[in-house]
């Protein structure tokens, strides 16, 4: 799921984000692969950026 996240781009990762937080909803192991958005995520390049 994060793999696809990442793949979609910053509106997906920013909810990714938010889902890492939501430890009552999610099992330890999709919480530690949300989390990995947190700070482990490539950078987009700015080219990619619609002005």
């Amino acid at each position: 799921m994060r793999l696809a996240f990442e793949e979609l781009g910053p509106t997906f990762i920013k909810l990714g984000q938010i889902l890492s937080t939501r430890v009552d909803m999610f099992p330890p192991d999709w919480i530690t692969e949300f989390e990995k958005l947190q700070s482990t995520v490539p950078p987009i390049p700015p080219a990619a950026v619609p002005p």
